[in-house]
């Protein structure tokens, strides 16, 4: 039986962390019945994928927010296998644009269908279906990303800099992943620290919020003592992530938020 849900391989950030692999860098892969869809591979997705007993080949759309290497880096290997080289051409490969530095033109076609996604607009992969958000980072095309499935709705902010436009593409949403690279205090480049997710969260209130994409600074400040600032300020229920770590999406039904991503 599919094991359906969220499960994030990686949960580094700043280019210290990733170059030590401190903490992984695989990005996050989201299983429904039907769907094995992987947002944002960086370095080691699939030596991640295979300690977490998930299979690339399951894949069916490998989706990219922006072209930066700690996201991007195994995304041309998960559709050589996904795809079996292009013997079986099958997947799509969802981008913040059509110049996808990061993946080869050989791995764009090998993929059933390549897209890229500009915000506002969406693609439906099998039972899911997603949409494109703005961010604002050094890629000026990023984007941040909803998912809506049969059983939730989650949000991905992806890197970016905080804005009340930006955290408000969230207010739908059941479970907002947030890049939240930088402990309480600290400003530094296009990434939102703890601060920036205090002012988000009051604005959104989803049902739990997952940090991730942690900084050095924020490895050495405890993002779960981060996390518990960020609740404490919120009352939003927030899991600082670990590599592996996997949430069921049973306790966040679609139901009790809006249904559909139609409002947007």
């Amino acid at each position: 039986m599919v094991q359906t849900g969220i499960t994030i391989l990686g949960t580094g950030g700043d280019s210290q962390v990733v170059g030590r692999q401190a903490r992984a860098s695989g990005g996050f892969v989201i299983t429904t019945h039907q769907s094995q869809i992987h947002v944002d591979p960086g370095p080691g997705a699939l030596i991640q994928l295979a300690k977490n007993e998930m299979h690339p080949r399951a894949t069916t759309a490998v989706v990219l927010s922006h072209q930066h290497a700690n996201h991007a880096t195994e995304a041309a290997a998960i559709i050589g296998v996904m795809t079996h080289n292009g013997m079986d051409r099958r997947g799509v490969l969802i981008s913040n644009t059509v110049d996808d530095c990061m993946v080869p033109a050989f791995h764009r076609l090998l993929t059933e269908k390549t897209t890229a996604l500009q915000p506002g607009s969406r693609i439906a992969v099998s039972d899911v279906e997603i949409q494109a958000v703005k961010a604002k980072h050094y890629d000026s095309n990023a984007v941040g990303y909803l998912f809506q499935t049969p059983e939730y709705i989650l949000g991905y902010t992806s890197d970016t800099v905080y804005t009340d436009e930006i955290a408000d593409q969230f207010k739908s949403v059941n479970i907002l992943i947030i890049n939240c690279t930088h402990p309480q205090g600290v400003h530094e480049g296009d990434h939102l620290n703890i601060d920036d997710c205090i002012k988000m969260l009051s604005r959104v209130k989803p049902q739990l919020a997952i940090i991730t994409h942690f900084g050095a600074k924020m490895l050495n400040s405890d993002p779960l003592a981060q996390a518990r600032v960020i609740q404490h300020a919120t009352k939003v229920q927030v899991v600082a992530a670990k590599d592996g770590l996997h949430i069921a999406p049973a306790a966040y039904d679609a139901k009790k938020k809006q249904q559909t991503l139609k409002g947007f």
